[in-house]
């Protein structure tokens, strides 16, 4: 990828070129249509985190910083991420008999993930006293991010399942190409090092259960060589909207015709938005934004994304929470709003935007249907009527998540 990005603060100038992504680029053709060109859409994604390089310029080159660099490299990463690793994507719209809704691709599921053990880790040689190391392990999937607990003056690390998850993590699962990125470090009183570092397919996880996976070394020690290893646990939990499934206790089993099912703790739900027809009163001067708020026993969330004026091109934007389902209040509600900054403002403030159109349902209601499409008219807030023209189309879908429970478990 040719590129050339330069800054200039005070006179200094420096920025970067020749960036180079290398990585599995994904390019999936969805929905197909009945008419010339046949692809409705295409969506372009990173299954994980690409490896990126590049080159500095002006002074970043001359005096080879680098501190400078490595603020450089996270940041673009950071950008990168944010667009093109899943669950980011790039969805481009080829025919316009192509319906967003279409364009959804349903996650594998919620993926259990536990960091069982450590063997062979060796005593770590700082200022020519041996020290036992303090062990954790960082695991990272796409943007997901998770830690263990520090497992303190071992070399064999065991880290114990605690009421907290301090140790478990149950993830969103896009895709089974996915990788799994663990960086085994010492928790030192000034700085972290890196031990060892592994990596490992979600797929391979999935299907053995278990996995006892030998390190690379990220740090010499003291001592023979030995093959230090860490144990990783994994199983998945399949996305259901089948509503059997949530009338499961947290994180409970519950029976269905005979079969013994184990359920999620974690629930899905998706928003998909769609615009449909022009703003009445939209200023286009003013940034809009789309906000999804979900009512919940846990503190309210939303998600907020910036809408292009009309003129320019129409809009479309997909949502998905993990909920918890024991946070679920059946009888509150999830609304969905197109909402403009107020006049002179640049922060969002709900208390002072203006609301330009919206839609509500209850999590009962969804419940009910599980796969729910609606679409709402605008609301005129000043002249206290309603115009029938809709301006958004909405689809709702929620998912439980279950695996069957096997024999002996």
């Amino acid at each position: 990828m040719h590129t050339d990005i330069e800054v200039s603060i005070a006179g200094i100038h420096c920025g970067l070129e020749r960036l180079t992504l290398s990585g599995q680029l994904a390019v999936v053709f969805n929905p197909l249509v009945n008419c010339v060109p046949i692809i409705g859409a295409m969506s372009v994604f990173f299954y994980n985190a690409p490896a990126i390089t590049f080159d500095l310029t002006g002074l970043g080159n001359l005096v080879e910083m680098p501190m400078l660099y490595r603020v450089l490299h996270n940041t673009v990463r950071n950008v990168i991420n944010g667009i093109l690793v899943l669950p980011n994507r790039i969805s481009i719209t080829l025919s316009p008999e192509a319906d967003f809704f279409e364009t959804f691709v349903q996650p594998c599921g919620f993926m259990q993930y536990t960091c069982v053990r450590g063997a062979a880790f060796q005593s770590v040689k700082t200022l020519g006293i041996a020290d036992v190391p303090d062990i954790y392990v960082r695991t990272r999937i796409g943007t997901h991010q998770f830690e263990t607990s520090t497992c303190h003056n071992s070399c064999d690390p065991v880290w114990e399942i605690t009421d907290d998850g301090s140790t478990s993590d149950e993830f969103l699962l896009y895709d089974s190409h996915q990788m799994i990125y663990l960086e085994v470090l010492e928790d030192d009183r000034f700085r972290n090092y890196m031990i060892g570092r592994i990596e490992v397919p979600c797929r391979e996880l999935i299907d053995h259960h278990e996995m006892t996976l030998p390190c690379k070394r990220g740090r010499i020690v003291d001592g023979p060589s030995s093959e230090s290893t860490i144990t990783v646990r994994g199983n998945i939990f399949t996305l259901s909207n089948d509503r059997q499934f949530f009338d499961a206790p947290p994180s409970g089993c519950i029976n269905i015709d005979g079969d013994e099912y184990c359920v999620s703790k974690h629930a899905l739900l998706v928003a998909l938005v769609d615009h449909t027809g022009p703003v009445p009163n939209m200023n286009l001067s003013a940034q809009c934004y789309l906000e999804v708020s979900v009512e919940c026993a846990a503190p309210q969330s939303s998600k907020v994304v910036k809408v292009v004026p009309e003129e320019e091109t129409s809009w479309k934007c997909e949502f998905l929470f993990n909920c918890v389902r024991s946070d679920i209040v059946w009888s509150k509600s999830i609304t969905i709003s197109l909402m403009q900054l107020a006049k002179g403002s640049k922060e969002k403030d709900p208390s002072r935007d203006l609301c330009l159109g919206s839609t509500s349902t209850s999590w009962d209601h969804l419940k009910g249907c599980t796969d729910m499409t609606f679409a709402e008219a605008h609301t005129e807030l000043h002249g206290g009527h309603q115009d029938g023209n809709p301006i958004m189309r909405s689809k709702l879908m929620l998912f439980s998540a279950f695996k069957m429970q096997t024999s002996g478990t």
